[in-house]
């Protein structure tokens, strides 16, 4: 038997989507794609929280902008692609 060793077979970042009770599948769960915005929100936090402890308010400030804007992009929806929207790809 071979063993797969590469996952090229796989086109969509899908999971099963389960009821809190029974955990019957009952809906598939599309995943987001690979995204710098973690990394980023993690040095705005590391910026934060070290200018709070050496009291660097120009830091604290800089962090804390930095969180928020990272946030904002972060949670924006993505314009849905389909029906409704014109032509399909």
């Amino acid at each position: 038997m071979p063993f797969v060793t590469e996952w090229s077979w796989i086109k969509a970042r899908e999971t099963i989507g389960v009821t809190p009770l029974d955990a019957e599948p009952n809906v598939v769960l599309k995943m987001p794609g690979d995204s710098i915005l973690p990394f980023l929100l993690s040095v705005g936090m590391t910026g934060l929280f070290f200018g709070l402890l050496a009291q660097v308010i120009w830091l604290v400030a800089l962090g804390a902008v930095c969180e928020f804007g990272v946030l904002a992009l972060w949670l924006t929806p993505e314009p849905q692609r389909g029906i409704g929207r014109g032509r399909n790809p």
